[in-house]
């Protein structure tokens, strides 16, 4: 029949060929199969992306963790060497971190782990965490530490260049920091010139003139304040504190005899300035020791007042003074007035002349505030001289060893 119909023999429905439902079946079958296996594809693509994904997010997770960790061990067991070389104290103090630094005083004290309290740091200045503190003006630390160290840290010590924390706090000028540094501690030994003279010798009060961070003459005010009332004998060491503001060759090795002033320490000082710089700050000094009750008419056991030294009058070194009479009197009658020479530039002509003049002029400055004070001109001192007389003698010798001198 097929044949007839004209029919391909080879579908003939012979078992072996297909029938047009069975066709149509199985065309179905094969697209069905095909979507499945595009799913399975579309799926394994899927869990593969997943698996990527879940191990980017666990590689981010443990670089937070390693960063954390890393954070941790750097602040409580710096590297060795640190950059700083410093102990997790000095981090604290650092970056500030007040809590911090009082949890972990607490657990070195707690632990016995002492020695780091006062640990210097083993590169940059070497310097302990007191004196660090001190450096970068951390009040609130440098209170902690004096509080809850005093027994444990040295309040003295010092960096590799000779600063102790009471040299950067009056040469930086931080507000508040040096009466907490003296709570604790001996202040002979806190305020000496040793302490605040650093390795270079340069004087504490003379670098905060020099970078202009605090006016001299309110660390001398503070100065006064913080030991006036608990160590008067001190009067002398602040004196040479104030005067060697700009002056590091007026360090005396012993103390001068109580009866001098601060006034009269002053007044010599300006006598002996040479640089301008120096007479500058000895004259803003001079100023605030008048505006506080200078005391321009207190004399020494000799009858000399602070215009005797302004004018030439050299200080006594002793530490008790000479007794005036008796046997000796006739004596000093005949003795010429003592004169401590300024070391005027030893220069020739014009240039020497001009050296004196502009310290004539700055002497001249400092009497006209010593008679505004009213002070007394013609007070008469053991060897019957005035200050003008002291003044006078001065003028001459400069007047024979300069022939052109002021004409």
């Amino acid at each position: 029949m097929m044949e007839r119909l004209g029919g391909d023999a080879s579908l003939r429905d012979d078992g072996t060929s297909l029938s047009g439902q069975q066709q149509q079946e199985a065309v179905a079958k094969a697209k069905s199969a095909a979507k499945g296996k595009g799913k399975d594809g579309e799926g394994k693509e899927a869990a593969k992306k997943g698996k990527g994904d879940a191990k980017k997010g666990g590689s981010g997770k443990d670089a937070k963790a390693q960063e954390r960790e890393e954070l941790i061990r750097r602040l409580y067991r710096p590297p060795f060497p640190a950059a700083s070389g410093g102990n997790c104290l000095h981090i604290a103090i650092e970056y500030n971190h007040i809590e911090v630094l009082e949890y972990l005083i607490h657990k070195a004290i707690e632990t016995g782990k002492l020695d780091m309290l006062d640990a210097k740091t083993l590169a940059g200045r070497k310097q302990s965490p007191l004196v660090m503190a001190s450096a970068l003006g951390r009040v609130g630390a440098v209170k902690l530490l004096v509080d809850a160290c005093r027994d444990h840290t040295d309040a003295t010590a010092v960096d590799s260049l000779g600063r102790s924390a009471a040299w950067y706090s009056v040469s930086r000028g931080w507000e508040g920091m040096l009466p907490e540094l003296a709570k604790h501690s001996d202040l002979r030994a806190l305020l000496s010139d040793q302490a605040l003279t650093d390795g270079g010798n340069m004087h504490a009060i003379k670098r905060a003139a020099v970078d202009d961070h605090v006016e001299p003459k309110s660390q001398v005010r503070q100065l006064e304040a913080l030991t006036g009332d608990k160590r008067p004998q001190l009067s002398t060491v602040i004196g040479d504190l104030a005067l060697r503001c700009g002056a590091p060759d007026l360090l005396r090795p012993v103390e001068l005899p109580k009866y001098l002033t601060l006034l009269m320490l002053c007044c010599n000082s300006v006598y002996k300035a040479v640089s301008s710089g120096h007479r500058r700050h000895q004259l803003s000094l001079l100023r605030h020791i008048l505006s506080s009750d200078g005391k321009v008419s207190q004399s020494t056991p000799e009858n000399q007042t602070a215009l005797h030294f302004l004018c030439g009058a050299e200080l006594p070194s002793e530490e008790t003074p000479r007794e005036v009479g008796g046997d000796d009197e006739s004596e000093e009658e005949d003795r010429p007035p003592t004169l401590a020479l300024a070391a005027v530039p030893r220069l020739r002509g014009a240039f020497s002349y001009a050296a004196y003049m502009t310290r004539h002029r700055h002497l001249i400055e400092a009497v006209d505030l010593l008679l505004e004070a009213k002070a007394t001109i013609n007070v008469r001192d053991h060897c019957d001289a005035t200050p003008l007389s002291y003044y006078q003698l001065q003028y001459q010798l400069l007047e024979r060893k300069l022939p052109h001198f002021d004409h």
